[in-house]
C-alpha cells in the first residue's frame, strides 16, 4: 500500500540467525511508480520462493511519497 510513492521496493531474505547488513540479499525488486496504459498507478503483487531464515521489505531510491504498508503471506 503506497501514496504517491516513488522509488523501489527490494524484498530481501537471509540465511543467517543472527543477520548483519553484509548477510542479506535481494529475491525480488520493483520500481515505483508501475502505470498502465491509462497512466494510472496500480498495486504489484508477486510470489517468490525460498527457505529463508528472515525476510525484510528494504527501501531504495526513493525520491518521493510514502510505503504505508507491505503485507506477506506464507
Amino acid at each position: 500500500n503506497i501514496t504517491g510513492f516513488i522509488g523501489t521496493v527490494n524484498i530481501q531474505a537471509t540465511l543467517a540467525i543472527n543477520p548483519t547488513d553484509a548477510d542479506w540479499f535481494t529475491v525480488y525488486t520493483q520500481a515505483y511508480p508501475v502505470v498502465n496504459d491509462e497512466g494510472t498507478t496500480i498495486s504489484k503483487v508477486t510470489n517468490f520462493t525460498g527457505n529463508y531464515v528472515w525476510i525484510r521489505a528494504y527501501i531504495s531510491n526513493w525520491t518521493d511519497g510514502t510505503v504505508n504498508s507491505i503485507q506477506l503471506n506464507h
